[in-house]
């Protein structure tokens, strides 16, 4: 996943993998997050920038973490079945 908050010690990777993670019923461990470039179209809804600062991380990804994580179970779902295999 790629994410438009900077990872440098302060725990935003963690946290957001943490979020999809739930979403999916994974390991948080297993969620693969890359910077995210700093162009326009990657910044924060909230702030309009590429920005991370003090817990913003939490409260600006959790939506977008959670949304992903419905749609990409919901699509896992569906393979499994077509596929018949455990999601």
């Amino acid at each position: 996943m790629l994410a438009n908050n900077s990872e440098f010690g302060n725990g935003a990777y963690t946290v957001m993998s943490m979020m999809l993670a739930e979403e999916l019923d994974v390991d948080y461990r297993s969620i693969a997050l890359e910077a995210a470039p700093t162009t326009p179209e990657y910044y924060s809804p909230l702030f309009r920038e590429y920005l991370t600062a003090g817990s913003v991380t939490t409260g600006s990804t959790f939506i977008p973490c959670a949304r992903r994580g419905q749609s990409t179970s919901h699509v896992a779902e569906a393979a499994s079945k077509d596929w018949k295999c455990r999601p």
